[in-house]
């Protein structure tokens, strides 16, 4: 069984809006948290492991948003694949470059955060799963999604290789 430990709630710019389709797969579960506190007692190693996941998800946010590719290629593995259900198939790394660089184009005014994100580990694998909940500029939640991002650590350093959200009830 992983190791869990929390980062907690923390305020992101927007996304916008870009189109369902476009946005189902930008939101990619990434965002600013403030420093990880821990659920259960884990080593020092896996303290700093948790701050590097947490971190690599808020560039990861960050980069989609401001459209910072040459950031986003480092965080994103040469292999990594994600759903893409609109297109009914799955779309690599090239494709989410793409669309961070034409994202920084489209800035949104809506407001999101994490209502939770939690990081398990698995020897040289950890996943990342919470909730990311958008607001518009009156604050009604207008996007809830839930997400899972894999990251793996190869040759010393964490990659992500996959992600997937899910659109919750907004509430």
């Amino acid at each position: 069984m992983g190791k869990t430990l929390f980062a907690s709630r923390c305020g992101v710019r927007a996304l916008g809006s870009v189109g369902a389709a476009c946005a189902t797969w930008l939101l990619l579960g990434a965002g600013f948290a403030r420093p990880a506190q821990k659920s259960q007692l884990p080593s020092a190693p896996l303290d700093v492991e948790n701050a590097e996941i947490v971190q690599l998800e808020h560039r990861w946010l960050q980069d989609d948003q401001t459209g910072n590719s040459a950031d986003l290629d480092r965080i994103l593995a040469s292999d990594f694949l994600r759903p893409f259900p609109p297109g009914g198939t799955f779309i690599g790394k090239k494709a989410m470059l793409l669309y961070a660089h034409t994202r920084a184009a489209h800035p949104g005014a809506a407001q999101a955060k994490f209502d939770q994100l939690r990081v398990w580990f698995y020897g040289n694998t950890a996943i990342a799963r919470g909730v990311l909940t958008t607001k518009d500029a009156q604050g009604q939640v207008v996007r809830k999604l839930l997400f899972t991002d894999v990251f793996v650590r190869r040759q010393g350093r964490w990659q992500a290789v996959s992600a997937q959200e899910n659109e919750a009830p907004a509430r």
